[in-house]
């Protein structure tokens, strides 16, 4: 676990709660994109930028399984002249 503290509020955060606030940030820059997080007795995690066929996916018993289980590497976060247009 690690802490997190910011404007005052201490947050404990797990590896994987970490990379996803990281994720996150390194998305926003890309523009539209849709973060999925549901949980019906598996966890189940996917992160979709929008308009285009990248997606990543990852199921597990617990939500920390399911992040590991994405792979976040496969995705090219660079954006061609063409999906610009």
């Amino acid at each position: 676990m690690e802490l997190f503290e910011q404007q005052g509020v201490t947050m404990e955060l797990n590896e994987q709660e970490r990379q996803l606030i990281e994720t996150l940030r390194e998305w926003d820059q890309l523009g539209d994109y849709r973060l999925t997080i549901e949980q019906h007795g598996e966890w189940e995690v996917a992160l979709q930028q929008q308009g285009t066929k990248r997606m990543v996916r990852g199921t597990g018993p617990t939500f920390a399984e399911a992040w590991d289980r994405m792979d976040l590497a496969a995705i090219d976060l660079q954006v061609t002249s063409a999906e610009r247009i």
